[in-house]
């Protein structure tokens, strides 16, 4: 990883551009293999694969865990209760990890509006019986030629969202972007009610 001045690059490759993964991923295999081996040597125990977008780029993040024997989680944005950002069904991406992964600790997803999130768990457990994290974002929209959050945060309350999560199945909660102090003592207050109701 180069850092210049004005701004990051890994490869060449800007991080200013939206597909810089995606470009990384078909161009320079190689190099992102490098940069996970070394967060391993810097000591870590799990590698996070989020806001993954498409199957295609999950699968080759999972090969390069599974070649080095990392344990990993892959959690992908979406677009509704049904799809990931590329179209993609997410009970597909569920059934394509359900067996042979041996080092995936936990499929999910982030950066979604919550409403979409219920759904999405219910889609996943239909088609794998691994273990579901989910961390939506507030609720707003990202403008990405802007590079802003507009809109309202969901109508509902993250309290009462993060329960709904954990009685369709989430091993794991919490927020993504836009959420903030007050969204994780929700969850908390979610997580004693649900764990009270399991007594």
């Amino acid at each position: 990883m180069a850092l210049c001045p004005h701004h990051w690059k890994i490869g060449g490759v800007s991080l200013n551009s939206k597909l810089w993964t995606a470009k990384i991923l078909a161009e320079q295999p190689e190099l992102i293999k490098q940069v996970h081996k070394n967060y391993f040597k810097a000591g870590a125990d799990i590698i996070l694969f989020e806001t993954v977008p498409s199957l295609k780029e999950a699968k080759v993040e999972a090969e390069i865990a599974e070649e080095y024997g990392y344990d990993y989680w892959i959690s992908f944005s979406c677009l509704s209760e049904n799809i990931i950002c590329e179209g993609i069904p997410i009970a597909e991406c569920a059934t394509t990890f359900a067996k042979g992964y041996p080092h995936l600790k936990m499929i999910g997803v982030n950066c979604t509006k919550p409403e979409y999130i219920t759904g999405l768990i219910h889609k996943i457990k239909e088609n794998c019986d691994i273990p579901i994290g989910v961390y939506p974002n507030s609720g707003e929209e990202y403008d990405a030629v802007k590079k802003v959050w507009f809109g309202k945060q969901s109508a509902l309350s993250f309290e009462q969202y993060a329960y709904n999560y954990m009685k369709s199945g989430a091993s794991a909660v919490g927020g993504c972007c836009t959420t903030v102090a007050k969204h994780v003592e929700e969850v908390v207050k979610a997580k004693k009610r649900f764990s009270e109701e399991q007594k």
